[in-house]
């Protein structure tokens, strides 16, 4: 609902814009300042800002619509928007990159053909494929010291800016825009110290996952603010209920689970709710409860319980999540806590048909210990032979893929290798059975090499490059059953 008034007072603010003239803060020129403004703007640097002391300061003042209207329009300028768009918890965290995309405002060069020229020949083409932006390097230094205190030479090293020595200036097409409308929601202020609650005005099914409200502190000055911090607010919309930290280290040891209910009113469906990780105040990931297989899809509406514990014997915590649908049905949705591919960390994985299986088989007694009892049974999640681990990892992990399944002796020891061959893209992944619990020796391992790559295979790969699965899951359980 939040979000929803700030794009309705983001449209009034507009209009009034267009009712009353062009925007206040057209862009950033730099000027020589008075040594009065010099001392302020070294004290406004100096500035140490806590959010929260402002916040629960008594010489807090609230601000006014026309204070909050006012920084509708600061940070919808070319001059402040990259700094709305960027997150830091301080300055020397700032992503200078995304703050200059569109230039920041700062006074542009009139460009000769000598300039222009450099800049093709630096990058290796032919032409432009855009506008091309040449900024001075003094320019620059005095945009980013006036709004954060921190100086060009700190910086440069990370800009993805041509730099020019002879005309001492740094060069960029502009190929992509980072600006994004917002609006000011409310505000605090203490003396000349600002605390600032910005929404975006991008309001769809994702936007507080995509888009989420931010707190902006920053202090003010005879010439404009001191950026001090930019943080994402992902409590803003949630169920808090269903918030919660996390006790799954793989996923990161400060990690977050934030719960945001589905909304009847959004499209002629519905739109399901969601759930987030976050780390370190930014997304790591994040699934809508949404299952589909090719007989039947359900979204859960309304999250009415959340449950962690391995559902699939790898030693680490999944996630249950359990809800109403839009028909007031009970379901569940069952998420792994995956290592994923290419050592990207572990990411959420939702079981779809399982889940699916789950719901139909508990109908109204969906409650998180009748789903631990459904799926882990008499084992309880501890495994004391392979075949029962094997039998678990595969009975969750086979259940929305067609991956193949089989069994090799790899090692020396008399415990066998478990197979998993996405045969449709030629990898495979193989695990072993360690201290009771399945756990990756190879992921994503690669077999249809030529055979000049062949020859260059190391014994790693000479190791696996011969494996294959037989089974589909369902029948590599039944042969578990069966021979072992």
């Amino acid at each position: 609902m939040k979000k929803r008034i700030a794009i309705f007072v983001g449209l009034i603010f507009a209009f009034l814009a267009g009712v009353f003239g062009p925007r206040y803060y057209e862009g950033y020129v730099a000027k020589k300042q008075t040594s009065s403004e010099r001392l302020q703007l070294e004290q406004a640097i100096a500035t140490n800002v806590e959010v929260e002391d402002i916040k629960n300061s008594p010489e807090a003042v609230a601000l006014s619509w026309d204070e909050c209207k006012e920084f509708t329009e600061l940070f919808n300028t070319d001059e402040y928007n990259g700094f709305y768009v960027a997150t830091f918890s301080s300055p020397d965290e700032i992503f200078w990159n995304t703050v200059l995309a569109d230039g920041a405002g700062i006074k542009r060069k009139n460009l000769t053909k000598a300039e222009k020229e450099f800049y093709l020949d630096k990058n290796d083409a032919d032409c432009l494929y855009s506008e091309l932006v040449g900024i001075s390097s003094s320019d620059l230094d005095s945009y980013i010291y006036s709004h954060t205190g921190i100086r060009l030479k700190s910086v440069k090293k990370d800009l993805c800016w041509i730099y020019n020595k002879d005309y001492d200036a740094y060069y960029k097409e502009q190929q992509f825009t980072s600006y994004e409308p917002c609006t000011c929601v409310s505000g605090l202020r203490v003396n000349n110290t600002y605390v600032l609650e910005m929404a975006s005005d991008d309001f769809r099914a994702d936007a507080y996952v995509d888009f989420p409200n931010k707190e902006i502190a920053l202090v003010k000055t005879e010439n404009g603010y001191v950026l001090k911090s930019n943080q994402n607010m992902w409590e803003v919309g949630n169920d808090p209920k269903y918030t919660m930290d996390l006790d799954i280290p793989q996923l990161g040891e400060d990690a977050r689970l934030i719960s945001y209910q589905g909304d009847e009113d959004y499209t002629e469906d519905g739109t399901s709710a969601l759930i987030a990780i976050v780390i370190d105040n930014e997304m790591s990931d994040y699934v809508r409860l949404h299952c589909f297989t090719d007989e039947e899809d359900f979204d859960i509406k309304s999250i009415r319980d959340i449950g962690c514990f391995d559902v699939n014997a790898d030693g680490v915590k999944d996630i249950i999540v359990v809800g109403k649908d839009f028909n007031s049905e009970n379901k569940v949705v069952i998420i792994t806590c995956e290592e994923n591919y290419a050592n990207d960390g572990y990411k959420l994985h939702p079981s779809e048909s399982l889940s699916m299986r789950i719901s139909t088989e508990l109908g109204d007694n969906i409650t998180t210990d009748a789903i631990r009892e459904a799926l882990l049974g008499e084992s309880g999640g501890e495994y004391n032979t392979w075949q029962e681990a094997y039998k678990q990892f595969v009975m969750v992990k086979g259940s929305d893929f067609d991956e193949k399944y089989a069994l090799a002796y790899i090692d020396d020891d008399d415990v066998p290798e478990l197979v998993v061959d996405y045969y449709y893209c030629s990898t495979l992944d193989v695990y072993s059975f360690k201290d009771g619990m399945v756990k990756a020796v190879i992921k994503e391992y690669d077999y249809n090499v030529s055979e000049s790559d062949e020859e260059e295979t190391d014994i790693e790969g000479d190791t696996y490059k011969d494996l294959r699965g037989k089974y589909t899951a369902d029948k590599f359980i039944n042969m578990l059953n069966k021979n072992y």
